[in-house]
């Protein structure tokens, strides 16, 4: 039987340079206790480098960090 992945009680968005990116629901990784996992979708025409990101969830942002896009 297929147990289905645990989501997050608050919604989970992503900041990308500034704006707001589409992402898969922030689940539980299968095999890990306690590590969440959310895919993102990076815009077409973002231009290659380093673009801050960050998490938003429960009205609290993240730390920044930088994505390289190449």
């Amino acid at each position: 039987a297929v147990t289905p992945l645990k989501e997050t009680e608050a919604a989970v968005r992503v900041e990308l340079s500034g704006g707001i990116v589409e992402t898969s629901p922030a689940v539980l990784a299968p095999g890990f206790i306690g590590l969440y996992q959310i895919n993102i979708r990076i815009p077409g025409g973002l231009p290659p480098g380093p673009h801050p990101l960050r998490l938003l969830a429960g009205g609290r942002a993240g730390n920044t960090v930088l994505l390289d896009v190449r």
